[in-house]
């Protein structure tokens, strides 16, 4: 008969397997999770157009926390695969959540965050990029200071704010949100959005998907792009999938694609980053989505 220690043991050593396996699933490089839309509306122009998508690198030194979360280095990898394939005509996104735990001493991961950004300098693509939840929280001195790396490298920050993307004769609108808890994102400026072009394709942009299920009435014809949720962190048999995002936010949004309406699709990423030290089946990934016309 098996002891009681050895049943310890035992259950000890998968545990500690468990774990080492999580970890090392969270360290991974980002993987491209690759994704066509398809709408009558987009433009020839703008048909094979691609989005890059890139959201939560929770940047930070480490030397404040209980364990090492990612550093700029960390992305180098990502950066040069997306530098090789990203053309004249896509377009880039960062999602928000530059840095990770603003509770502890924000200004010590604000080189982190610039480091980062240079890389993205020498893009000459439509570049844009959002404020997450985390980078509110530095409060609005550092928020400023984020702002001003990512204006550095060219990036056009959108915070409730709308931009007609032009390509020959066409447009493309797109809009940026705010945080939805705590950049004080105005639903009423983004549904306005939605109906001044409510008969065009739109490209709408933020960190944060949970306003998205109770708010996407009238956004017809509209792509919306997002993170924050890191996938949930874990899904298998017996931990429920996006558990810990379910309960603080009470949305089944958390990962993948989810058609809301006709023609309104949300795709989430699993961000490049982690809150956590650990994932399981939600590894680190950035969008590509590429724009079709339908029946191409």
């Amino acid at each position: 008969m098996t002891s009681v220690a050895g049943v310890a043991a035992i259950s000890g050593g998968s545990s500690l397997a468990w774990l080492s396996d999580w970890a090392k699933e969270a360290r991974r490089d980002p993987v491209a999770n690759r994704q066509k839309f398809e709408n009558p509306k987009i433009p020839v122009e703008i048909d094979g157009t691609k989005v890059f998508f890139i959201s939560d690198f929770h940047l930070c030194l480490g030397k404040n926390l209980l364990w090492d979360l990612r550093h700029a280095e960390d992305f180098q990898k990502m950066i040069e695969e997306v530098r090789a394939e990203i053309s004249e005509k896509d377009i880039l996104v960062l999602g928000g959540d530059y840095v990770a735990y603003p509770h502890f001493e924000a200004r010590r991961d604000l080189p982190e965050v610039e480091k980062l950004l240079v890389n993205f300098s020498s893009f000459s693509q439509t570049k844009f990029a959002l404020l997450g939840n985390h980078d509110w929280e530095y409060g609005e001195k550092n928020v400023a200071q984020i702002r001003k790396f990512l204006e550095r490298a060219d990036f056009d920050v959108l915070a409730d704010e709308s931009r007609i993307l032009k390509v020959g004769a066409a447009e493309l609108p797109i809009y940026g949100t705010k945080d939805w808890r705590l950049g004080g994102m105005e639903i009423s400026e983004v549904q306005k959005f939605a109906e001044e072009f409510r008969n065009q394709f739109k490209l709408i942009l933020t960190h944060n998907p949970d306003w998205v299920q109770k708010n996407s009435s009238g956004f017809e014809d509209s792509l919306v792009l997002a993170g924050h949720t890191h996938g949930g962190h874990f899904s298998n048999s017996w931990i429920r999938a996006a558990a810990l995002y379910q309960a603080k936010y009470k949305s089944d949004l958390i990962f993948g694609r989810h058609k809301l309406r006709d023609l309104v699709e949300l795709i989430i990423s699993n961000g490049v980053g982690a809150a956590l030290p650990f994932r399981q089946n939600r590894p680190p990934d950035y969008l590509v989505v590429e724009l079709c016309r339908s029946g191409k």
